[in-house]
Protein backbone atom coordinates (compact mmCIF):
# COMPACT_ATOMS: atom_id res chain seq x y z
CA UNK A 1 0.00 0.00 0.00
CA UNK A 2 1.62 3.12 -0.89
CA UNK A 3 -0.59 6.29 0.59
CA UNK A 4 0.39 9.86 -0.77
CA UNK A 5 0.14 12.47 1.57
CA UNK A 6 -1.14 16.03 1.40
CA UNK A 7 -0.42 18.05 4.29
CA UNK A 8 -1.94 21.70 4.94
CA UNK A 9 -0.31 24.38 6.52
CA UNK A 10 -0.92 27.95 7.88
CA UNK A 11 1.27 30.64 6.54
CA UNK A 12 2.78 33.27 8.43
CA UNK A 13 0.84 35.86 9.96
CA UNK A 14 1.93 38.92 11.34
CA UNK A 15 4.43 37.82 14.50
CA UNK A 16 4.30 33.77 13.07
CA UNK A 17 7.09 32.41 10.76
CA UNK A 18 6.65 28.52 11.42
CA UNK A 19 4.29 26.06 10.43
CA UNK A 20 2.49 25.12 13.48
CA UNK A 21 4.18 22.50 15.48
CA UNK A 22 1.07 20.55 16.96
CA UNK A 23 0.66 20.22 13.33
CA UNK A 24 4.70 19.11 12.35
CA UNK A 25 3.54 16.41 15.56
CA UNK A 26 0.12 15.05 14.47
CA UNK A 27 1.69 14.73 10.69
CA UNK A 28 5.20 12.99 12.15
CA UNK A 29 2.95 10.32 14.46
CA UNK A 30 0.51 9.65 11.44
CA UNK A 31 3.50 9.47 8.70
CA UNK A 32 5.75 7.08 11.24
CA UNK A 33 3.27 4.99 12.37
CA UNK A 34 2.40 3.70 8.85
CA UNK A 35 5.86 3.28 7.65
CA UNK A 36 6.30 0.98 10.52
CA UNK A 37 3.91 -0.74 9.46
CA UNK A 38 6.02 -1.17 6.38
CA UNK A 39 3.69 1.30 4.10
CA UNK A 40 5.99 3.71 2.02
CA UNK A 41 4.48 7.04 2.07
CA UNK A 42 4.92 10.27 -0.40
CA UNK A 43 4.31 13.22 2.04
CA UNK A 44 3.52 17.01 -0.23
CA UNK A 45 3.08 19.67 2.49
CA UNK A 46 1.53 22.84 1.04
CA UNK A 47 1.55 26.43 2.35
CA UNK A 48 4.81 27.37 4.78
CA UNK A 49 8.03 25.05 4.03
CA UNK A 50 8.94 23.25 7.11
CA UNK A 51 11.95 24.65 8.71
CA UNK A 52 15.02 21.77 9.28
CA UNK A 53 14.37 21.69 12.90
CA UNK A 54 10.45 20.64 12.00
CA UNK A 55 11.63 17.75 9.61
CA UNK A 56 14.53 16.06 11.32
CA UNK A 57 11.89 12.93 12.47
CA UNK A 58 11.97 12.01 8.96
CA UNK A 59 16.02 12.00 8.47
CA UNK A 60 15.36 7.95 9.99
CA UNK A 61 12.22 7.06 8.02
CA UNK A 62 13.23 4.31 5.24
CA UNK A 63 9.95 4.53 3.05
CA UNK A 64 9.63 8.48 3.84
CA UNK A 65 9.55 10.24 0.38
CA UNK A 66 8.72 14.34 1.31
CA UNK A 67 7.97 17.31 -1.14
CA UNK A 68 7.61 20.37 0.24
CA UNK A 69 5.67 23.03 -1.67
CA UNK A 70 4.96 26.63 -0.97
CA UNK A 71 1.17 26.44 -3.06
CA UNK A 72 -1.10 28.86 -0.98
CA UNK A 73 -3.95 27.10 0.61
CA UNK A 74 -7.47 27.32 -0.49
CA UNK A 75 -8.96 29.16 2.36
CA UNK A 76 -6.64 32.13 1.66
CA UNK A 77 -7.90 34.70 -0.47
CA UNK A 78 -5.19 34.09 -2.58
CA UNK A 79 -5.45 30.11 -2.66
CA UNK A 80 -7.82 30.58 -5.71
CA UNK A 81 -4.11 32.01 -7.89
CA UNK A 82 -2.47 28.59 -7.11
CA UNK A 83 -4.96 25.64 -7.23
CA UNK A 84 -5.03 25.16 -10.94
CA UNK A 85 -0.89 24.81 -10.51
CA UNK A 86 -1.29 22.57 -7.48
CA UNK A 87 -3.70 20.14 -9.09
CA UNK A 88 -1.74 20.10 -11.76
CA UNK A 89 1.54 19.15 -9.67
CA UNK A 90 -0.08 16.76 -7.70
CA UNK A 91 -1.76 14.77 -10.46
CA UNK A 92 1.38 14.71 -12.03
CA UNK A 93 2.65 13.10 -8.69
CA UNK A 94 0.17 10.87 -8.79
CA UNK A 95 1.23 9.46 -12.71
CA UNK A 96 4.58 9.06 -11.44
CA UNK A 97 4.11 7.34 -8.08
CA UNK A 98 1.28 5.14 -8.74
CA UNK A 99 0.02 5.01 -5.24
CA UNK A 100 -3.00 2.69 -3.92
CA UNK A 101 -4.24 5.44 -1.65
CA UNK A 102 -4.53 9.15 -1.37
CA UNK A 103 -4.63 10.91 2.04
CA UNK A 104 -5.93 14.60 1.40
CA UNK A 105 -6.33 17.01 4.09
CA UNK A 106 -7.68 19.95 1.76
CA UNK A 107 -10.85 18.79 0.70
CA UNK A 108 -10.89 20.68 -2.61
CA UNK A 109 -8.32 18.11 -3.86
CA UNK A 110 -10.74 15.91 -3.42
CA UNK A 111 -11.89 16.15 -7.20
CA UNK A 112 -8.60 16.00 -8.60
CA UNK A 113 -8.76 14.10 -12.09
CA UNK A 114 -6.66 10.82 -10.95
CA UNK A 115 -7.54 6.84 -11.17
CA UNK A 116 -7.16 6.35 -7.58
CA UNK A 117 -8.97 6.16 -4.13
CA UNK A 118 -9.15 9.74 -2.87
CA UNK A 119 -9.72 10.30 1.16
CA UNK A 120 -10.39 13.39 2.23
CA UNK A 121 -9.97 14.04 6.14
CA UNK A 122 -12.16 17.17 6.95
CA UNK A 123 -11.34 19.21 9.95
CA UNK A 124 -12.20 22.90 10.37
CA UNK A 125 -12.98 24.50 7.29
CA UNK A 126 -13.11 28.77 7.01
CA UNK A 127 -16.46 29.05 6.60
CA UNK A 128 -17.48 26.32 9.55
CA UNK A 129 -14.53 28.10 11.35
CA UNK A 130 -16.17 31.31 10.74
CA UNK A 131 -19.98 30.57 11.88
CA UNK A 132 -18.57 28.77 15.20
CA UNK A 133 -17.22 31.79 16.36
CA UNK A 134 -19.55 34.66 14.80
CA UNK A 135 -22.57 32.86 14.87
CA UNK A 136 -23.07 33.41 11.35
CA UNK A 137 -21.87 32.98 7.75
CA UNK A 138 -19.03 35.46 6.45
CA UNK A 139 -19.88 38.40 4.08
CA UNK A 140 -20.36 36.87 0.70
CA UNK A 141 -17.66 37.88 -1.53
CA UNK A 142 -16.73 36.29 -5.53
CA UNK A 143 -13.28 34.32 -3.26
CA UNK A 144 -15.90 32.78 -0.91
CA UNK A 145 -18.53 31.54 -3.90
CA UNK A 146 -15.38 30.01 -5.30
CA UNK A 147 -14.04 28.72 -2.01
CA UNK A 148 -17.20 26.74 -1.44
CA UNK A 149 -17.89 25.30 -4.30
CA UNK A 150 -14.23 24.02 -4.54
CA UNK A 151 -14.57 22.50 -1.44
CA UNK A 152 -18.26 21.18 -1.59
CA UNK A 153 -16.88 19.54 -5.78
CA UNK A 154 -13.66 17.87 -3.63
CA UNK A 155 -16.19 16.41 -1.01
CA UNK A 156 -18.67 14.90 -3.23
CA UNK A 157 -16.51 13.82 -5.97
CA UNK A 158 -13.89 12.34 -2.98
CA UNK A 159 -14.83 8.33 -3.04
CA UNK A 160 -14.62 8.75 0.65
CA UNK A 161 -14.48 11.96 3.29
CA UNK A 162 -13.90 11.06 6.82
CA UNK A 163 -14.24 13.33 9.89
CA UNK A 164 -13.33 12.84 13.86
CA UNK A 165 -16.64 13.39 15.13
CA UNK A 166 -21.09 13.49 13.96
CA UNK A 167 -21.45 17.39 14.95
CA UNK A 168 -18.06 17.82 12.30
CA UNK A 169 -20.15 15.86 9.78
CA UNK A 170 -23.06 17.37 10.30
CA UNK A 171 -21.73 21.20 9.49
CA UNK A 172 -19.78 20.05 6.68
CA UNK A 173 -23.50 19.10 5.09
CA UNK A 174 -24.53 22.67 6.63
CA UNK A 175 -21.71 24.78 4.79
CA UNK A 176 -20.97 22.81 2.00
CA UNK A 177 -22.34 19.95 0.76
CA UNK A 178 -23.17 15.84 1.35
CA UNK A 179 -20.43 13.00 0.83
CA UNK A 180 -21.21 10.25 -1.09
CA UNK A 181 -19.53 8.11 1.74
CA UNK A 182 -18.23 9.85 4.61
CA UNK A 183 -17.33 8.23 8.41
CA UNK A 184 -16.27 9.44 11.63
CA UNK A 185 -13.17 8.27 12.89
CA UNK A 186 -12.58 9.62 16.22
CA UNK A 187 -8.84 11.56 16.62
CA UNK A 188 -6.81 9.12 18.51
CA UNK A 189 -2.78 8.59 20.34
CA UNK A 190 -1.04 5.88 21.38
CA UNK A 191 -1.41 4.95 24.33
CA UNK A 192 2.24 4.11 25.09
CA UNK A 193 2.46 7.62 25.86
CA UNK A 194 0.64 7.69 28.30
CA UNK A 195 0.25 6.65 32.26
CA UNK A 196 -3.46 5.01 33.63
CA UNK A 197 -2.30 4.48 37.05
CA UNK A 198 -1.62 8.71 38.13
CA UNK A 199 -4.23 10.24 39.62
CA UNK A 200 -6.34 12.71 37.60
CA UNK A 201 -8.23 15.69 38.49
CA UNK A 202 -11.54 17.19 36.63
CA UNK A 203 -10.21 20.19 34.15
CA UNK A 204 -10.75 22.05 31.17
CA UNK A 205 -7.94 21.80 28.57
CA UNK A 206 -8.34 24.16 25.29
CA UNK A 207 -5.53 24.14 22.55
CA UNK A 208 -4.81 26.43 19.88
CA UNK A 209 -4.82 30.09 19.78
CA UNK A 210 -8.25 31.07 20.38
CA UNK A 211 -9.69 34.56 19.66
CA UNK A 212 -11.03 36.41 22.43
CA UNK A 213 -14.23 36.16 20.83
CA UNK A 214 -14.41 32.38 21.08
CA UNK A 215 -12.40 32.57 24.34
CA UNK A 216 -14.99 34.23 26.07
CA UNK A 217 -17.51 31.37 24.64
CA UNK A 218 -15.44 28.79 26.34
CA UNK A 219 -15.11 30.65 29.89
CA UNK A 220 -19.02 31.41 29.86
CA UNK A 221 -19.56 27.77 29.19
CA UNK A 222 -17.32 26.01 32.11
CA UNK A 223 -18.04 25.55 35.79
CA UNK A 224 -15.63 27.56 38.19
CA UNK A 225 -14.73 24.42 39.90
CA UNK A 226 -12.52 23.50 37.42
CA UNK A 227 -9.29 24.12 36.97
CA UNK A 228 -8.38 25.44 33.09
CA UNK A 229 -5.61 25.38 31.13
CA UNK A 230 -5.42 27.29 27.54
CA UNK A 231 -2.56 25.77 25.17
CA UNK A 232 -1.82 28.79 22.77
CA UNK A 233 -2.96 32.05 24.61
CA UNK A 234 -1.22 35.18 25.27
CA UNK A 235 -1.44 36.85 28.21
CA UNK A 236 -2.31 40.46 26.91
CA UNK A 237 -5.59 38.77 25.09
CA UNK A 238 -6.97 37.47 28.99
CA UNK A 239 -5.95 41.28 30.04
CA UNK A 240 -8.08 42.19 27.45
CA UNK A 241 -10.87 40.04 27.85
CA UNK A 242 -10.91 40.37 32.07
CA UNK A 243 -10.57 37.20 32.85
CA UNK A 244 -7.33 36.94 34.52
CA UNK A 245 -8.63 35.63 37.99
CA UNK A 246 -9.74 32.91 36.91
CA UNK A 247 -6.83 31.28 36.09
CA UNK A 248 -3.17 30.40 36.82
CA UNK A 249 0.03 30.81 34.48
CA UNK A 250 1.49 27.14 33.69
CA UNK A 251 4.28 26.58 31.32
CA UNK A 252 2.27 25.22 29.31
CA UNK A 253 -0.83 28.24 29.26
CA UNK A 254 -3.03 29.69 31.43
CA UNK A 255 -4.48 27.66 34.42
Amino acid sequence: MVPLGFQGSERARSCHNRYPQRRVDLYAQLVTGLVSRGMRVTLVSLGEILLPDQTSWMDHLHGLEYHPTAFRLDWMHEGELDFEDSSAFLSTLVHELKPDLLHLNQPCYGSLAVDVPRVVVAPWRFISWWKAVHGHEPKPSRWLSWYRAAVSRGLTEADAVVAPTVWMLDTLHACYARPVREEVIYHGRNPIFFNPYVTKEDAVLSVGGWWIRVTGFTFNTISASHAVCIVGLRRSQLRQSGRMSKLRWTRFGFR
